[in-house]
């Protein structure tokens, strides 16, 4: 595990009306759990166009607050594994909880150890991840359809453990 001075908190942005126009590559996570099932999304946007979209239907023990983690997760391999894409990505999450613990760089949790290593890695080879808190439910596109594909990702069967 990295020592805390070798980890460091994650590049946040405020969120404002057409910040995706600042970014080529925006993701919006979002993470759903009801009736004890879980899922979670993600969906990619390019030059304002939806181009991918990501969904996994997990354990159903997860908590809303480790599915919305795991999300992001999620996205920064994503993004780690397209590397060839863009220099600068926007992940929009409406988890200011996750956002918040991956600041804490003293955090022992593995998934925010691997989190904040992958994003090290990315930035080491020039990419810069932001990240930005959205308010849910007021009407954003790119949250609200995140917010969609991860309440159809319960229907699926379990694809991610």
């Amino acid at each position: 595990m990295p020592q805390p001075s070798e980890r460091s908190p994650i590049n946040l942005v405020s969120y404002y009306k057409n910040i995706e126009h600042s970014f080529p590559v925006v993701c919006f996570t979002d993470g759903y759990k009801i009736n004890s099932k879980v899922g979670l999304a993600f969906v990619v946007f390019q030059g304002h166009i939806e181009t991918e979209v990501h969904q996994f239907r997990i354990r159903d023990e997860c908590s809303v607050f480790q599915v919305e983690l795991l999300c992001i997760a999620q996205t920064v391999n994503w993004i780690r594994s397209n590397e060839n894409l863009s220099s600068n990505f926007l992940i929009c999450s409406d988890s200011l909880s996750s956002l918040y613990v991956l600041n804490y760089v003293t955090s022992s949790n593995q998934l925010i150890v691997k989190t904040e290593t992958s994003l090290s890695f990315l930035q080491g080879r020039g990419v810069q991840v932001f990240f930005s808190f959205v308010q849910c439910h007021i009407g954003i596109y790119g949250n609200e359809r995140a917010d969609w594909l991860a309440k159809e990702a319960i229907n699926q069967l379990i694809s991610f453990l």
